[in-house]
């Protein structure tokens, strides 16, 4: 019996060496295959801050024996998991007015950043985007500050994997002596939908050094590379992490690339943010066009070589730069490539991925020539005009074009696609969907019947609306004449969309085809996926 005894604590004291590396990037991938009563043990040659990362790993697990005891013995871990329910609470609320962060208990860990203790909390106030996620900045006792957020409704465990993969490159390029970094910003993921997401300080979207619409004529904009240049540590630190940028957008498949999620820092570090598509995953936009272009997994415009080679017309230089970069990022995913293994810890899915990324199955030849293929796409492609409508979408550059007045009435607005003109984005769309001239939603007939449950009292509404449309429209059948002084070219247009030719029967029921194509999309989700688009709601 006292032998099994001394196994059982022998096997318990190999599991707790073997865990007590709380910093490893993929702890929290690896901390499932370790019993409790290992964890607990481990917990006694922690520090504080290392006990904060240890809760938070075992807090998202649910693995409550491991953190009532990390509770119970630290204080600091304490408050900051009580701080972190009321900032949780404060964000599910989601109320308009200004979050009183006065309640939250401090000081406490940030877990984020565990060495950093949190002594106050202000600046509190609620994004206007999907979830009304909570912003706010944190305060140690000496006065330095942190930006972080609080959001709901997102599975943030994506986010933190590509981080730490990241983190890994970062240490095997390091351990390589390869010049390279990947930047990278720290998320902690709470709950399935929920989690903390610390900021980088003075980084800012790359959609500000994009170019200026008075500017078309130029390829480029010199708005980077003036920024670039006012020091010179700037152009360094841009040439080693544009490598990074590059190596983990390929490697970890990001999409979702507009100029809102590439980022660029105040001491001109480029790094990529939101992961929430990766590992091959698109957004319903990206499926689409997809059919007709190439959308590189790291996108990025000439204004890059500009900045790091101080000018924009050497295109000997640019060439020569481009092959330098080539030659950099095939050093650094090789050393991926022999580094493989340290990437099985995030589970057989995963690690299958990054062999078929990495090319595992093909010797350093055929993987080199076939990530050259894969660069050239992103080269090739930073002046593709699909490319750059795309990243407008992306951007949120197309308007809303309906408007309700404060006495409740619809009206249209901007008249730039008339007379049967449409956007690029219509013409491509219009390929697999019907786009109605007057698009309506639901809303709509809830506003003008006041329930939203009758579906009667909707189809009635809507056999009253098609009885006065026509009479609307057979009026203008009736004057049509008064639509001459416009000229023959739009009176003609006039002519055939009022279906002059038609006896009134036939227009009728050429009006109520019409018609039902705009009552009948009015649940249409790729009608719906469209509008999102125009309304500036795809992220």
């Amino acid at each position: 019996m006292t032998k099994n005894n001394d196994i059982n604590t022998n096997k318990h004291k190999e599991e707790s060496m073997n865990i007590v590396n709380v910093h490893d990037p993929f702890f929290l991938w690896g901390l499932i295959k370790h019993s409790d009563q290992s964890l607990i043990q481990a917990n006694e040659t922690l520090s504080d801050a290392d006990r904060s990362l240890l809760y938070w790993s075992c807090h998202y697990y649910k693995r409550s024996n491991v953190c009532n005891y990390l509770l119970d013995n630290c204080k600091l871990v304490c408050t900051a998991r009580d701080a972190i329910e009321k900032l949780s609470n404060i964000t599910k609320a989601g109320e308009n007015k200004t979050p009183d962060l006065t309640e939250i208990p401090v000081p406490f860990i940030l877990p984020t950043s565990p060495d950093f203790i949190v002594k106050e909390l202000r600046d509190g106030s609620f994004i206007s985007s999907k979830g009304k996620p909570l912003k706010f900045t944190v305060i140690n006792e000496k006065g330095e500050t942190k930006t972080c957020m609080y959001k709901h409704g997102d599975e943030l465990l994506q986010d933190a994997l590509c981080i730490a993969v990241m983190k890994e490159m970062n240490m095997i390029f390091k351990e390589e002596n390869i010049d390279a970094e990947v930047v990278y910003y720290e998320v902690l993921p709470v709950a399935k939908t929920e989690g903390l997401v610390e900021f980088i300080d003075n980084a800012h979207p790359f959609l500000e050094f994009t170019v200026d619409d008075e500017n078309k004529n130029s390829k480029s904009s010199d708005k980077l590379k003036k920024f670039i240049e006012i020091q010179p540590e700037r152009q360094k630190n841009l040439f080693r992490t544009f490598l990074g940028f590059i190596i983990s957008g390929i490697v970890l498949q990001l999409a979702d690339r507009h100029d809102d999620n590439i980022m660029i820092t105040d001491d001109g570090k480029i790094l990529h943010i939101d992961f929430g598509c990766a590992f091959g995953q698109k957004t319903k936009l990206e499926r689409l066009l997809g059919l007709f272009m190439d959308i590189p997994n790291s996108p990025f415009s000439e204004d890059v070589f500009i900045a790091i080679i101080g000018r924009e017309d050497d295109d000997k230089e640019i060439t020569k730069l481009w092959e330098t970069i080539k030659d950099q990022i095939w050093l650094c995913f090789n050393a991926l490539r022999i580094h493989k293994n340290r990437f099985k810890p995030i589970g057989e899915e995963y690690y299958q991925h990054f062999h078929e990324r990495l090319m595992i199955a093909n010797d350093d030849s055929e993987a080199q020539q076939a990530l050259d293929v894969e660069l050239e796409k992103c080269y090739n492609n930073r002046f593709n005009a699909a490319r750059a409508f795309y990243y407008k979408i992306q951007q949120n550059i197309v308007n809303d074009n309906i408007m309700i007045t404060d006495d409740g009435k619809i009206l249209h607005i901007d008249f730039g696609c008339a007379f049967g003109q449409k956007t690029k984005l219509e013409r491509l769309l219009g390929l697999f969907m019907d786009i109605p001239n007057s698009p309506f939603s639901e809303d709509v007939f809830i506003a003008i019947i006041g329930r939203e449950d009758d579906d009667k009292e909707i189809t009635k509404l809507w056999e009253t609306i098609k009885d006065r449309i026509w009479l609307c429209f057979n009026a203008l059948r009736i004057h049509k004449n008064r639509f001459k002084p416009i000229g023959e070219e739009y009176y003609q247009h006039f002519h055939e969309r009022l279906m002059i030719a038609n006896d009134d029967s036939e227009a009728q029921q050429a009006l109520v085809v019409e018609l039902e194509k705009c009552y009948n999309n009015r649940f249409n989700a790729a009608r719906a996926f469209y509008y999102k688009i125009q309304q500036n709601i795809v992220s």
